[in-house]
């Protein structure tokens, strides 16, 4: 099993390769061998150390169904912004965070409940990583946040996260 997600490969070769790792992956011990295992293991290493993966993540979000490759993706956008933050204008952090939050939206009653905290995850790192970087910079902070809260309000309470580990963040 070669690898295809790091390499430019278009989204549906990347979820197909998720998909056949995932499937290795998750197989009983007796029906592979432990270099298959391996290997699989690798894939979603790898997946998850995809530089710039923004686009891909979305379209992944868009297009799979594999709660396991959900996962994986919300774990991988976690890991690229929190490492690629020094990277990202403000426009894109708002931007991926509305693709989030509408994600959340559309998917409350498809999506397995580890999918969507995973991805619920991101919000308070995103705070918080913007409340370290904007203290010279306060207004411009607190209307970060106050866009944040904002479309939390909209999807957190539609699977049964509390507001409140937000609100400490403020």
């Amino acid at each position: 099993m070669t690898s295809l997600v790091m390499g430019g490969k278009s989204s549906e070769m990347v979820i197909q390769e998720l998909e056949t790792a995932s499937r290795i992956f998750m197989s009983p011990p007796s029906a592979v061998t432990q270099e298959q295992r391996h290997q699989a293991e690798n894939i979603f290493l790898q997946f998850r150390k995809t530089p710039n993966p923004y686009g891909m993540c979305q379209s992944i979000f868009m297009s799979c169904s594999n709660p396991q490759i959900l996962f994986e993706t919300a774990a991988l956008l976690r890991d690229a912004i929190l490492r690629e933050w020094s990277m990202l204008s403000e426009e894109q952090i708002c931007g991926l965070l509305q693709v989030i939050l509408e994600l959340l939206a559309q998917h409350v009653q498809d999506w397995k409940p580890f999918v969507k905290e995973k991805l619920m995850e991101l919000l308070p790192d995103v705070l918080q990583e913007t409340s370290s970087k904007s203290e010279a910079n306060f207004v411009e902070f607190n209307q970060f946040q106050i866009f944040v809260l904002e479309r939390t309000v909209m999807v957190v309470p539609q699977h049964g996260i509390c507001l409140d580990q937000f609100r400490k963040l403020i």
